[in-house]
Parts: C-alpha cells; structure tokens; sequence
C-alpha cells in the first residue's frame, strides 16, 4: 500500500469534513436547542423595538424640552445665591410646568423670558423633524405588525393575532393624529371667529387680550387661535334663572374648527381678575365646567362637538389651552 505523504507504513492523517458540513451540524444542534420564538414572544419584541425607535424619532423635542430644564437650572441656583426669592419662586414654578406656555404672563423674570424665547425659538423645527421620523416609523411599525398578524392567522394563532390587530387598530389611530398635527402645523395659527351663544354675556380672551365682549347670540370679530393658546371666557347671568354657554370657533377658510366641550375647561375661582394662566395655575382650578341641558336651538352655523355649559354660581369664568384634539378638519 503506497501512502501519499508520512514514513511507509504509519496510519493515514485523520480526514477533514468539509466546514459546510460542520455548519450545517452546528446550525440544526443550535436549532434543537433554541426553539423558535413564541408567539407572544414576537409581538413583544417588534413593540420593544417600536418603542426604543420612538424614543429616539421623539429625540429632537425631548433634547430641547432638557436643554430648558437645564437652563433653569443654572438661573435656579443664581438666584438662589443673590437671595432673590420672587424669581426663585417664579423658575421653580416654570420648572414644575415642565414646558414653557405660550400663555405666561408678562411679568415673569427677564432672564426667564429669555429662555422660553429660545425654546419656542427652535421647538417649531425640532417638532416637525420630529413628526417626520414619528410618522415613517408608525407607518413601518404598522406594515410589520400586519404580516406578523398574517402569520399568527395561518398558524392558528388567534389570540395573539387578534392582541396584534389591536395593536395596528392603536396605531392607526396615532398615525391619523400625527398626520393631523403636521396639517394643523402645531403652532400654527388659525384666524377665524368665535360663535357664540350665552345667556346672558360673554367675554372672551386669548392670552390675555380681549377678543369678544356680546350678548345672546352672535360671533367674534376675526381673531387668531392655535393650539397651545390660553382663552378664558367670562359669563355673566344678569337676571333669571337660565345660565347657559356654548362656543364654536371656525377658521375663515372654513377648513378647521375649534370645539370647547365641559372636559376642557376648569372653573377659575370667584374674584379672579387673571384674564391669562400658565399651565401651572390651569392644573389648580376645578373641573370640569358643568354641563347643561340644551334649552334653546343651537345657532351655531356648521357641525362641531361643543357642548352646553356654565358653573355651579350665578356668573362663571371657565379657562382652557387649545390642545390638538380640539382641533378638527370642519365636517360637511
């Protein structure tokens, strides 16, 4: 017997097996070992996914809301050291707010001032970037948990198919907000007139101004109104008993319309001559504004959700911020 290589008459080398061979072994042992992933192991894992790519989507809005709390910070402890205990008091308060108001009032510290000026400086980019990577992510988000449902339905998974199409139903509905804040554009502001019907006079501010003083039935001069704005409406019942409000507004072009419904408002405290909140003061009141029966026809002039209302007393002021939910494509 002749031997390719080694002195005559010692054992062959040990063969080789070839690596794919070794590969194919190692991948169906590994496969043995690690079953695949459950059901409700799958659904948990794209949402933890979907959640740690929200965070980071939300990312440009969260870094400027901290830079903000951070620049309190600094102006905390400087008043601090100098003993000047309004403006303590008045960067505490902004710190427990969270975000600025478009809304505060004019008398707050310059150097606070200052610094929601570069907030809101900066928050209309950062939140449209925002949006935008919020947006492609639910859209994927979505596409994925359907063909995860797909496949739970062809493997008779039923139950967890029917927790996910819970899940698309969720996030479809946030995909529509989202949309929605993007055409609304957040700070944008709408110019349009209140409608009003009051029993028996109204006034109205937003952020402090007067926009509308009337009796009975009738509407605002054209005003402004976005999302985030403060508007305090005083009531005032002169004689009799009914005591009733409602308010619609629409924007000029029609497009959009602002409804005010009881769960949006909170009562100010009697003797308040305040025609303006921060967000802080807004947390404090009662709430919501109690709602009444519809006694006349409502006039107001196109289809909104707003409702009939007042306080328990006699006169009443009710203060609301305008938030995205109270604002809505105007429907046919």
């Amino acid at each position: 017997m002749c031997f390719p290589t080694g002195a005559k008459g010692a054992a062959p080398p040990p063969r080789r097996r070839p690596r794919r061979a070794i590969g194919l072994a190692a991948a169906a042992a590994l496969a043995v070992a690690t079953p695949a992933l459950r059901a409700e192991d799958k659904f948990d894992t794209l949402k933890f996914k979907y959640e740690v790519a929200r965070e980071a989507a939300m990312k440009p809005v969260s870094t400027l809301r901290q830079q903000y709390l951070d620049r309190l910070g600094e102006l905390e402890g400087k008043f601090s050291t100098a003993g000047d205990f309004h403006k303590v008091v008045a960067i505490r308060e902004a710190i427990a707010a969270g975000a600025p108001d478009p809304g505060a009032p004019a008398e707050q510290p310059v150097e606070l001032a200052a610094a929601q000026k570069l907030y809101f400086g900066q928050l209309r980019a950062r939140t449209k970037e925002s949006q935008a990577r919020l947006l492609d992510l639910l859209k994927r988000y979505g596409r994925e948990l359907v063909v995860l449902r797909g496949e739970l339905t062809r493997a008779g998974e039923l139950e967890q198919a029917g927790a996910v199409d819970g899940e698309i139903d969720k996030i479809a509905a946030e995909l529509r907000e989202v949309e929605h804040l993007r055409e609304i554009g957040g700070d944008r502001k709408l110019t349009g007139r209140f409608h009003v019907q009051v029993d028996d006079t109204a006034e109205i501010f937003v952020n402090g101004k007067r926009v509308h003083h009337q009796r009975a039935t009738g509407q605002s001069p054209t005003t402004k109104l976005g999302v985030g704005d403060c508007v305090v409406f005083r009531l005032r019942n002169h004689a009799g008993t009914p005591k009733h409000f409602i308010t619609a507004f629409q924007s000029d072009d029609k497009a959009y319309t602002v409804s005010f419904r009881t769960e949006d408002m909170r009562i100010v405290p009697d003797g308040t001559e305040q025609r303006v909140f921060t967000r802080a003061e807004f947390a404090k009141f009662t709430g919501p504004a109690v709602k009444r029966a519809q006694r006349v026809p409502v006039k107001i002039p196109f289809a909104h959700s707003s409702e009939w209302m007042w306080e328990h007393g006699n006169n009443a002021t009710l203060a609301t911020f305008i938030t995205p939910e109270m604002v809505r494509p105007t429907a046919d």
